[in-house]
């Protein structure tokens, strides 16, 4: 799986990401996202939902990923534990991202919102090579 490193940032969080391809990269995404929200609280993998997304650019597929899991979060009250047949793929000039997402249910007295995301911003995110990594920077508006 990719890696995820917490760097200092004025209002917001950002997190520099690194991955060997894309799907490690959104994995690390997903990884720095859940320990924002809810830090080191287990989540169970009863349930499961699959995603499809559709953008232009990579960088257009992340975020609106990382609102996907925001939107299960804050609306549905349902938080990610771990991706399971998870695919990033470009075909022509189209990204696209299909799996599962598998989680549960918020609980009270069991799952703590650490922080509460309003968005995932474009702010400085370009997925870029690094050596034989994949890398970008990643700002949530909190």
């Amino acid at each position: 799986m990719g890696e995820f490193r917490f760097i200092d940032h004025t209002a917001d969080i950002a997190v520099r990401l690194s991955g060997k391809d894309m799907n490690d990269l959104f994995q690390a995404a997903h990884a720095a996202w859940k320990k924002i929200v809810i830090d080191d609280c287990h989540v169970e993998t009863s349930e499961d939902m699959r995603i499809t997304l559709h953008a232009d650019s990579p960088e257009e597929l992340l975020v609106s990923f990382l609102e996907e899991l925001n939107y299960y979060l804050t609306v549905r009250r349902w938080i990610c534990g771990r991706l399971d047949d998870f695919r990033v793929m470009e075909e022509g000039q189209k990204w696209h991202v299909q799996g599962r997402l598998i989680g549960e249910p918020i609980r009270e007295g069991k799952h703590e919102i650490q922080v509460e995301i309003k968005a995932v911003t474009f702010h400085q995110l370009s997925i870029g090579r690094k050596g034989d990594e994949l890398t970008t920077l990643l700002v949530f508006d909190i």
